[in-house]
């Protein structure tokens, strides 16, 4: 479940996601020239936390006092500030190889984070769902790319950690932040003796 996007009602969870690409085993070309080393990435353009930041708690507490439009740009607002956690800078690489019609191999490498977006230090966050509008400034912001379906069936058959679906049923209480806090604290109990940063 941690490397699926859930989609619920018009929100959805941002995967940080990045592409280097092989046009063939010695010939590699970097799309995103801030990304650096071959074996894990690092999201540079993330500002530093600052250490008076909100935790996730203080976040999600916050976004209970204002509308959804409020809350969209209170999690920009705090992307754009770096107050996020290691994890969600720290990128695995995904190797793929593709034969095209003329018989030509294909090498490629995507580099993906290991969980959802999140808001927060690193032992208190929130994982935060938010409009396919806001995940989009987001991600033009860092020069990342929202993975296609495709992409997300790689991350998920390559990663080593797998969590067992725990589905919350559907309605109105979907877009709020009892709701969110309640997935959060879900996952992070099936994550108890797990690596976060591993894929």
């Amino acid at each position: 479940e941690d490397a699926l996007i859930l989609l619920r009602a018009r929100f959805i969870s941002l995967m940080l996601l990045a592409t280097f690409i092989c046009v063939s085993v010695s010939s590699c070309v970097t799309v995103m020239n801030w990304l650096s080393g071959s074996s894990v990435g690092q999201i540079n353009e993330i500002p530093s936390r600052q250490f008076n930041a909100l935790n996730g708690e203080q976040f999600g507490r916050l976004l209970r006092k204002g509308a959804v439009s409020t809350r969209e740009r209170s999690i920009i607002a705090q992307a754009f500030a770096g107050n996020v956690p290691d994890h969600v800078r720290r990128l695995n690489p995904i190797f793929i190889t593709k034969r095209l019609k003329n018989g030509r191999k294909v090498h490629g490498k995507i580099f993906v984070s290991s969980d959802y977006f999140s808001i927060g230090s690193n032992q208190r966050y929130l994982r935060i769902p938010m409009t396919p509008m806001t995940a989009q400034v987001i991600a033009d912001r860092f020069h990342l790319v929202i993975p296609t379906r495709k992409m997300v069936k790689l991350v998920y058959a390559n990663a080593a950690v797998k969590l067992r679906p725990r589905p919350m049923p559907p309605g109105k209480a979907m877009t709020s932040i009892d709701y969110y806090e309640t997935h959060n604290q879900t996952i992070q109990g099936q994550l108890v003796g797990k690596d976060i940063n591993q894929l």
